[in-house]
């Protein structure tokens, strides 16, 4: 993680810490919710009337399978969660604004188990030696970013919330590794070579994490 992000970030804890306290009993809003950033909760401390605290974790219950990746079937292994910490500021009647710092724990990972009964293809050439390929997507593991919301923090009340918009984590680089008789047997330059080709075919837009979170607002206090 880069020093820029980590510096905001502690400092983006340490408003909530030293702020949220002087309004939590107050005003603070516990927030279920499920989206890009996992199923989770969020917690809201609200500072004014129109500005809040908000942070939240959100976990990756799931697992995907049958992902097609250069003519060769995966298995996607999401991280284990992702936090956000940020600030939200109403404008005008249920809309509001937000912004802050995303943290993934780890990255995106795919898998693949090989054998006689399922070869993979590897820089045009088929192997069925049995073996495992592991092929990640990384990107940094903290990133701004910014959203439109609609209900929500600050505020008191109950109701649906949602947020949409984007995180700037970066172009993903592509690494991966073989284990087994496969790791033996496949040259590295193939390897390389079929990472690089996986790495080619990522759109432009993979630098952007969408921000997409839906849920209810529960909020506490006057």
């Amino acid at each position: 993680m880069s020093r820029i992000p980590a510096i905001a970030a502690t400092a983006c804890l340490a408003l909530v810490l030293l702020l949220a306290p002087t309004r939590a009993s107050a005003q603070v809003s516990v927030m279920p919710k499920i989206g890009s950033t996992g199923l989770g909760a969020d917690a809201a401390f609200a500072l004014t009337d129109r500005l809040a605290v908000r942070g939240g974790i959100g976990w990756f219950p799931i697992e995907f399978d049958d992902l097609e990746i250069e003519n060769n079937s995966f298995e996607g292994q999401p991280p284990d969660f992702m936090a956000t910490v940020g600030l939200d500021l109403a404008v005008a009647g249920p809309l509001r604004l937000s912004g802050g710092l995303l943290y993934r724990s780890g990255d995106f990972e795919l898998f693949r188990a090989v054998g006689p009964s399922s070869p993979v293809t590897i820089d045009g050439t088929s192997y069925d030696e049995s073996g495992t390929v592991t092929v990640g997507w990384e990107t940094r593991s903290t990133a701004p970013f910014v959203a439109v919301g609609l209900g929500g923090s600050p505020g008191g009340g109950i109701g649906l919330f949602l947020d949409l918009g984007v995180a700037f984590t970066g172009d993903p680089d592509i690494a991966g590794e073989l284990t087994g008789e496969l790791d033996a047997l496949v040259p590295e330059a193939r390897f390389d070579a079929e990472l690089a080709a996986i790495d080619a075919d990522i759109p432009s837009w993979a630098e952007y994490w969408p921000f997409l979170q839906l849920g209810v607002k529960i909020g506490v206090g006057n």
